[in-house]
């Protein structure tokens, strides 16, 4: 056998093993030792297996081992796992009831509220009980002025004229003190009303002025064309949006080239809708109501030259108007106040200019609003009227806001397009503190008048005077008229926060501003229940107009009539339900 293994080997080491000639022929030699041979290698290859085989069943073992082990583990996180996840299913579960739970108390926190409003709601005046609160207010004044202007007139007549005057004005003022008091029992709902009413109609203006296709909705073009001053504008483009509201056009206004800013209003205000087009505008004046009920795209005539239509200022629309009056003294000027809030909301840079300038002039509440009309004005559009006639009405306020708050500070916001005026105030009333912005005073003269920066100063000035707490100004003026109708829009009631030293509130091309008889004067002359077309109140106790059932002119006491609220047929708007 060791033969073998030497010749297996030398033959294996030598050049003729290759040589299978060679081999066979050693293998016949030896072939003898062929049987130990294989053997041998049968022996070999047993050995070999069992050794294999048993690393093979060690590995094995261990591989199953270590399975098991990482099994076992796995089970381990398993169940760990199973436990977290059925915590955490606890927890979830816990938390969607603990979820429900909450929103069903949210649900019950609701209903609650909204009982408490209810409630609290049930528990504000009716309707009957504060127009006759706000008419026992009116009346009395108005006889207290009639009860003044008899005196003056006859003086001769009473002894101690000077100290009778002077009863009747403290008399006035504790009137209004208590009038005020008795208001501002239910002025936070008033406010909420206000408010809540305001957000349904800026909510219905903003559907009609944003529709999803400009081309299948009519439209109504308004042109800023003419060279009316600011206020005057203002007016116009809200009596465009009014007609647009009440035939639900779109409104489309062109303003580009206007003479206060070439770019047109977005120059200091936003957009009153979508940039929609149109194109072969239908003059209204000059169409019948067939062609402009079916007319694509209407042009607005101007205001004087056009016949007014039911809807136009002073009506309030029929759906709303009995929610006015409940709140509000005067529901045409709030109504028209929600327009003009509408198509001046500022834009970003004019709004922060707005903000700075008040921040700057340490604007605080409360306050009195005083617009002194001079320049090109007097003597076409309004009387002149003294610094004195403005300031008395301004101490008259405050006489009575001390009433209730002693030792407040009298702050007064001074408008005006006379820069003199600011100077002359300071030097004559040095216990009041004024406040006015001198740069809008400058811009206003007739030089600088159609300027951006007339324009921003002119907007400031409507700005402030609607924040004040009560307006000292002249009614002919657009721009005052324009700060209280803005008034309107930030209170529950602010119909009775002015003093006009000439006209009544009026909107420029109204139509018909009505009062009724409430009692006979001068036998057949007025009869109770006789419509009178109001031309103005005197402010002495008296009102002038025309008896429409005698067609004649007649002046009567004022506290004798009542204003009527006109009431018109417009779109409701069901498409946007009150939140």
């Amino acid at each position: 056998m060791i033969n073998v293994y030497i010749f297996i080997v030398r033959g294996y080491n030598t050049p003729t093993f290759f040589n299978l000639r060679k081999i066979f022929l050693n293998m016949i030699r030896f072939g003898k030792h062929f049987p130990v041979f294989v053997l041998f290698l049968l022996l070999l290859v047993i050995c070999v297996f069992f050794v294999y085989d048993r690393i093979s069943r060690q590995n094995i073992e261990r591989e199953l081992y270590r399975a098991v082990t990482d099994l076992e583990t796995i089970q381990e996180q398993n169940a760990e796992l199973l436990t977290i996840v059925s915590e955490t299913t606890k927890k979830l579960q816990a938390c969607q009831e603990g979820a429900q739970k909450l929103s069903l108390d949210l649900d019950r926190a609701t209903e609650m509220m909204e009982k408490m409003k209810r409630k609290a709601n049930d528990n504000h005046p009716s309707l009957k009980e504060e127009i006759a609160r706000r008419e026992v207010g009116r009346s009395t004044i108005e006889f207290l002025r009639y009860i003044y202007n008899i005196i003056s007139k006859h003086q001769h007549l009473v002894k101690e004229k000077e100290g009778v005057l002077n009863d009747i004005l403290e008399f006035q003022k504790k009137f209004r003190s208590d009038m005020n008091r008795l208001a501002d029992g239910h002025g936070e709902w008033r406010k909420e009303e206000s408010h809540r009413l305001g957000l349904l109609v800026q909510r219905r203006l903003n559907y009609l002025q944003s529709p999803k296709e400009c081309k299948s909705v009519k439209k109504l073009v308004c042109k800023v064309n003419n060279g009316c001053g600011f206020g005057c504008k203002v007016h116009h483009i809200t009596a465009c949006l009014i007609m647009a509201y009440a035939t639900r056009r779109t409104l489309i206004l062109e303003s580009k080239g206007w003479q206060y800013a070439r770019n047109g209003w977005t120059t200091a205000f936003l957009p009153l809708g979508k940039n929609c087009t149109a194109d072969g505008p239908v003059p209204i004046w000059k169409a019948n109501s067939i062609e402009v009920d079916n007319a694509e795209v209407v042009e607005m005539a101007s205001i004087e030259s056009m016949s007014r239509p039911s809807y136009f200022p002073l009506a309030v629309p029929e759906d709303l108007a009995d929610r006015i009056l409940h709140f509000h003294g005067d529901p045409a000027v709030w109504w028209i106040g929600q327009f003009v809030k509408y198509i001046t909301r500022p834009n970003e840079k004019m709004n922060e200019y707005l903000n700075t300038k008040r921040m700057r002039l340490r604007f605080t509440t409360p306050i009195v609003g005083v617009q002194i009309r001079r320049t090109d004005k007097i003597g076409q559009e309004a009387q002149m009227h003294l610094i004195e006639e403005y300031m008395t009405h301004v101490k008259e306020w405050y006489d009575v806001y001390e009433k209730k708050d002693p030792g407040v500070r009298r702050r007064v916001y001074i408008a005006s397009d006379d820069p003199k005026v600011f100077a002359e105030a300071v030097e004559k009333y040095p216990q009041y503190i004024f406040i006015s912005d001198k740069n809008a005073s400058i811009s206003a003269a007739l030089k600088t008048r159609h300027s951006e920066e007339s324009l921003r100063g002119i907007i400031l000035d409507i700005h402030m005077l609607s924040l004040c707490d009560y307006l000292v100004c002249t009614f002919s003026s657009q721009v005052c008229r324009a700060a209280y109708e803005l008034m309107q829009t930030r209170h529950g009631d602010a119909s009775q926060w002015f003093k006009s030293l000439d006209d009544l509130y009026y909107f420029g091309g109204q139509n018909m501003h009505r009062w009724r008889m409430i009692e006979q004067h001068q036998n057949d002359s007025l009869n109770e229940g006789d419509i009178i077309k109001i031309h103005g109140n005197l402010w002495n106790g008296f009102s002038e107009g025309q008896n429409l059932r005698l067609n004649k002119a007649v002046l009567f006491p004022s506290y004798k009539a009542v204003d009527i609220v006109e009431r018109a047929n417009m779109p409701t708007y069901t498409e946007v339900p009150e939140i």
